[in-house]
């Protein structure tokens, strides 16, 4: 897993064991996100996010430097910081780390002295493809009627959501049972302007089976599937 290591930056974490005893805990109260907010105790339903999402979380006990990143051996969101107050954390989700079947995940706040918050809920987000196109060719979900014809050597690039910087574990692009793509590209200054939608990934073909789909998955352990988007090697 790749690990960061990086001032003013916080740790969203699904479990965790690194909390230092010795600090004060800090309490997460609530966050928004997605036009969404959870509060703790009260809400009965998580709100959802995805690579790039802005998030707010409120709370008590942040410290008021500013967290450092702790990778830990466990499944995890990094948010850069756009503002940092003992309660108050503003930032970016950098990847999203959920459960393969529920596609649940926690947020974690540690502190700059090396304490945890407990967990809170959220539904993680996989990436979504909007739009596929090659040299002559534009699909479009839900709306195109025919399938672009991709070969061995095609060009292809990928427009969406919640792709994230795909420098991460498990970032990729499938096509088949085969030799993945190889990518030209992936959200060229994502990491520092990260965005939840308006992605883009170019990727040419090494091998393509009639019949299979472009799956886009954003970095993260157990990262959930993209919509799949149907292809044709048929000329």
């Amino acid at each position: 897993m790749k690990k960061y290591r990086l001032p003013a930056l916080m740790t969203i974490a699904s479990i965790c064991l690194c909390a230092n005893a010795f600090a004060q805990a800090p309490v997460i109260s609530s966050y928004s996100a997605n036009g969404c907010t959870y509060t703790v105790g009260v809400s009965k339903t998580t709100c959802s996010m995805g690579p790039g999402t802005k998030i707010v979380i409120r709370g008590t006990n942040f410290g008021t430097a500013g967290g450092i990143v702790n990778t830990c051996d466990c499944p995890q969101i990094i948010v850069p910081v756009g503002g940092w107050t003992s309660t108050r954390i503003v930032g970016y989700v950098y990847a999203v780390f959920p459960s393969p079947t529920s596609g649940s995940a926690g947020i974690q706040v540690e502190t700059l002295g090396g304490a945890w918050s407990s967990a809170v809920p959220y539904k993680a987000l996989a990436a979504h493809i909007t739009k596929l196109t090659t040299d002559n060719c534009t699909y479009i979900p839900g709306v195109s009627t025919h399938q672009c014809v991709i070969t061995p050597g095609t060009q292809f690039t990928i427009y969406g959501s919640y792709f994230g910087s795909g420098e991460g574990q498990g970032a990729q692009v499938t096509m088949c049972d085969c030799n993945n793509p190889t990518i030209q590209s992936w959200n060229p200054g994502w990491t520092n302007n990260p965005k939840p939608t308006d992605n883009v990934i170019t990727a040419t073909a090494v091998e393509a089976v009639c019949g299979n789909s472009i799956v886009v998955y954003a970095e993260g352990g157990g990262a959930l599937p993209s919509n799949p988007i149907p292809y044709t090697t048929c000329q």
